[in-house]
């Protein structure tokens, strides 16, 4: 039975299988890979010239400033890229090391003797049905269509409220028999497991600026590379991660290739107002774009192409970035909560006590009982790791690897989206930071004061002083028209 590949997605089958709609495929020993429209397709070979596996999606490769495929070759079929060590020497710690260093959304498929592993970047989750033994971006590109319907769980989705706020932890979806792949995790290919590779970097900084400045210079490096052959579009708002993304990215500025926006109406609001006037004062091109409303066979579109997972705001307003051009690329501040202890309350320390139910509440969804029994599986993974890292992790792994990665797979035809936080290096740099940085979202002050100082300048998320509180006070005012107004209309029908 074929299987459609969606455009942006990709499909690993252990064994023949039909594939519509994929442009490259590629054969490892007893797998086959198929890459849809949109989806890049590296080979990778070792040093001594054996093909080993192969990169799919946009990854980008810092050293060599650039994409990974397009470094390897743009026209015709792709070139093979050489990791830096003969067959023999090849074994699990190797092969991450050299994926470590890839920035940008991929996944990687490594199969050797010593090595048969599906791996993906660190803020991104894929699928993956153990009975098919097949993987996929998502479950519209791993399930024949008959079987995406009669496996799909409608129940599940419209209890989760799917279209508007819900989504799921803990690796499930809304398809029987169908998991979800966390990051920091990888599927081995023979046993079809995942299996932890990361769990963040061991100990805490002993020199807080020269982790800052390790950041900050990956961070640059990701944009430099992006900035070769795509126009920077920084998505700006009044908030921490995008002034952060902006502060790294200074040393661009001089050749006037970046540009910024906000998706909104001059609401005269500080998401809005702030933005503006930055961009104003460091000369910064800037832009309020409107929204663009999804129509309903739009939104059914998205939710197949995102498998059912997610809804939210993208769901509704994803058209909204089609007005970027193929050339274009939009720099968001995705993963910045990693670094800001999202998951924290006040009164947690290392040693605070987790159960499944207690990370389940603090992600603000309702549990179900396999939900529990997958959490709690999952803590046990994390035995001897303090909570303040297991409620780091919960907030990368769950809340980024199922709520935001699914997101990335409904709108393949949207403008490439790079988030320069997202890096493994940035994140390792997030979590290695003292307890009390990411109490208070020092990091991000870091990197502007590092970066770009004057970004400092203008509060985050309110205006500053006085002018904050005449703002509230216009809102409260604009509240009370509306309502007396919409009291005065009552009454005149009541009357007339």
């Amino acid at each position: 039975m074929a299987i459609q590949v969606e455009p942006g997605q990709w499909l690993l089958v252990n064994g023949p299988a039909q594939a519509d709609g994929a442009t490259a495929s590629l054969t490892l020993g007893d797998y086959c890979v198929h890459a849809g429209v949109r989806t890049p397709l590296v080979p990778l070979h070792s040093a001594d010239g054996y093909l080993i596996g192969c990169v799919l999606g946009e990854a980008i490769d810092l050293a060599n400033q650039g994409f990974l495929h397009t470094a390897a070759g743009a026209d015709g079929p792709t070139p093979a890229v050489i990791i830096p060590d003969v067959l023999a020497q090849l074994d699990t710690t190797r092969v991450e090391n050299w994926l470590y260093g890839l920035g940008g959304d991929w996944s990687a498929v490594i199969v050797t003797r010593d090595v048969r592993r599906l791996y993906q970047s660190p803020c991104r989750s894929l699928v993956y049905d153990l009975t098919a033994r097949r993987a996929a971006a998502a479950p519209a590109s791993l399930l024949p269509r008959t079987d995406y319907a009669a496996r799909f769980d409608r129940a599940l989705f419209l209890a989760r409220d799917m279209e508007h706020l819900g989504w799921l932890p803990a690796g499930l979806t809304c398809h029987r028999g169908v998991r979800r792949l966390l990051p920091n995790h990888a599927l081995d290919l023979t046993s079809w497991q995942p299996v932890r590779h990361w769990a963040g970097p061991e100990g805490e900084s002993t020199d807080t600026g020269r982790t800052i400045a390790a950041m900050s210079a990956t961070m640059s490096a990701t944009l430099m590379a992006v900035a070769r052959t795509k126009t920077l579009n920084f998505a700006f708002t009044a908030g921490h991660d995008s002034r952060a993304v902006l502060a790294a990215a200074r040393p661009l500025m001089a050749a006037g290739d970046a540009r910024a926006f906000t998706i909104g109406i001059g609401d005269g609001s500080p998401d809005t107002v702030i933005p503006a006037e930055i961009c104003a004062a460091i000369g910064l091109p800037h832009a309020m774009v409107p929204e663009r409303q999804a129509t309903a066979s739009e939104r059914e579109l998205w939710l197949i192409r995102a498998g059912h997972c997610v809804g939210d705001a993208n769901l509704r307003m994803h058209p909204t970035v089609w007005r970027f051009g193929p050339h274009d690329a939009v720099i968001t501040g995705a993963a910045g909560e990693v670094g800001r202890a999202r998951q924290w309350t006040s009164s947690d320390h290392r040693q605070t006590r987790l159960t499944a139910h207690g990370v389940i509440a603090r992600l603000e969804v309702a549990p179900l009982p396999e939900m529990v029994e997958a959490m709690h599986a999952w803590l046990e993974g994390l035995a001897g790791h303090n909570a303040l890292r297991i409620l780091d992790l919960a907030h990368l792994e769950h809340r980024v690897g199922g709520w935001a990665s699914p997101m990335t797979f409904g709108n393949p035809f949207a403008p490439y989206h790079c988030g320069p936080l997202e890096h493994r290096a940035v994140i390792a740099g997030m979590l290695a930071l003292p307890d009390d940085w990411r109490r208070s979202s020092r990091y991000v002050d870091a990197l502007i004061a590092q970066g770009w100082p004057e970004l400092a300048r203008w509060p985050y998320n309110r205006f500053a002083g006085a002018r904050h509180y005449a703002y509230l006070a216009s809102r409260l005012l604009s509240v009370s028209r509306i309502r007396r107004k919409l009291r005065l209309q009552l009454v005149s029908r009541l009357v007339g």
